[in-house]
C-alpha cells in the first residue's frame, strides 16, 4: 500500500451548543470567517498539500454542509459525506470513516480555525513510514489546559498526550489537526469511553496508538489558532483575519450599504443590509442581518434570526465581542 497521504477527513458532527444561538442557524463549521466558512479554509489547506479526496463526517442534522459545498468541484476536490447517527465523541466519529480510508490520511476538527504555515511537512513522516503526526503549537498554559498537552522527545517523537491537563507539563498544545495511518482505527477499538465526558476521546486513542507500532511525531506548523466555541470567539477570529489578510474592511458584494454608513475594521456578510448612516467599528455583520440603528456600534456581532430581518430582531441580536 502507498504511503502517500492522498485523503483527508473533516469531523463536523458536533452539536455546537455553546455557540448558540448562532449554531441554531448555521452549523459551527459553516460559521463565516471573513465571509468564508471555517471548513473552507480547511479544505483549501488540504488541497494546497495535494489532498483532493476528502470525507466530511456530519450529524443527521448537518444537511447544510453538503448543501454548501456540494461535491467539492468548485474547490478542486472530491467530497464524500458520511453520517454519524449518534455522535459519541471525536474518536467515534473518526471511526465512521474506516471503510472509506485506503491509506494515510489527514484529519481536521471542523470547528477550529487555524492559520497554518503549510500542511506538507506534517505529511512527510507518514510517507516515510511513521504512524502519525500531531499538529501542535507552543502556547500559554491556559490554552494548553483547554486543549491537550503533547510531550515529545528531542527528535519530535510523541511520548504522551494529556487531555485538558490541570497543570500542563509542556507548552506544546494539540491543535485539532492530525495525520494518521490506518492503525488509528485499531487504537480506537481498544479505547473505552472516557471518565471525563463519557465519550470516545481521540487523545485516549492516540495514547493507545503510542503503545504499539511505528512512532508518532509532532509538527509545529500553526501561526495561531482559535476554537470557535462561544459567539465572541467568532468575532475575535474575524477581526484578526481581517487585520492580517484584508486590511481595513471587507464587505460582501451582495450586501446593501447606506451611502453615508461608516465602516471601520468591519466585516459585512452576504445579503446583509446596513440601512442607516451608522458608524460600525470592529464589527461582524453576519449574512442576512439588518442594521438600521443611527447610533454608533463598536466591537459587536450583529446577526439576524432566521426569517426575522426587522429592525427589532436586529436590535435584540447584537452580541458583545470579548
Amino acid at each position: 500500500m502507498s504511503h502517500r497521504v492522498g485523503q483527508g477527513v473533516i469531523l463536523a458532527a458536533g452539536r455546537g451548543t455553546r455557540l448558540q444561538p448562532l449554531s441554531q442557524l448555521i452549523p459551527k463549521p459553516l460559521q463565516p470567517v471573513c465571509n468564508k466558512p471555517i471548513m473552507q479554509y480547511q479544505i483549501e489547506a488540504m488541497h494546497a498539500a495535494g489532498i483532493n479526496e476528502i470525507a466530511i463526517v456530519i450529524s443527521p442534522t448537518g444537511e447544510a454542509i453538503p448543501a454548501c459545498f456540494g461535491d467539492g468541484a468548485q474547490l478542486g476536490v472530491r467530497l464524500t459525506y458520511l453520517e454519524d447517527p449518534a455522535p459519541a465523541g471525536i474518536a467515534a466519529s473518526l471511526a465512521r470513516t474506516e471503510p472509506w480510508v485506503r491509506g494515510p490520511f489527514a484529519v481536521f476538527l471542523g470547528d477550529i480555525f487555524l492559520s497554518l504555515t503549510e500542511l506538507g511537512p506534517a505529511l512527510a513522516p507518514l510517507e516515510q513510514g511513521a504512524a502519525g503526526t500531531l499538529i501542535v503549537r507552543r502556547d500559554l498554559p491556559a490554552a494548553v489546559q483547554r486543549n491537550f498537552a503533547v510531550l515529545v522527545e528531542a527528535d519530535g517523537r510523541v511520548v504522551q498526550v494529556i487531555e485538558k491537563p490541570q497543570r500542563p507539563p509542556t507548552n506544546l498544545k494539540g491543535c485539532g489537526v492530525y495525520v494518521f495511518d490506518q492503525s488509528i482505527f485499531e487504537a480506537i477499538r481498544r479505547t473505552p469511553r472516557s471518565a471525563l465526558r463519557n465519550e470516545y476521546e481521540l487523545t485516549d486513542a492516540i495514547q493507545t496508538m503510542i503503545g504499539f507500532g511505528p512512532p508518532l511525531f509532532a509538527a509545529d506548523l500553526v501561526r495561531w489558532d482559535m476554537n470557535i466555541t462561544f459567539p465572541g470567539d467568532l468575532l475575535a477570529c474575524n477581526l484578526r483575519v481581517l487585520r492580517e489578510q484584508h486590511g481595513s474592511g471587507l464587505v460582501s458584494p451582495r450586501a446593501v450599504i447606506d451611502v453615508h454608513a461608516e465602516l471601520i475594521q468591519t466585516v459585512v456578510g452576504d445579503d446583509a443590509t446596513i440601512g442607516a448612516p451608522v458608524r460600525l467599528e470592529e464589527c461582524l455583520v453576519l449574512p442576512r442581518a439588518q442594521v438600521r440603528s443611527f447610533e454608533g456600534i463598536r466591537r459587536r456581532m450583529i446577526f439576524a434570526e432566521e426569517g426575522q430581518l426587522d429592525p427589532a430582531a436586529s436590535a435584540r441580536s447584537v452580541y458583545p465581542g470579548w
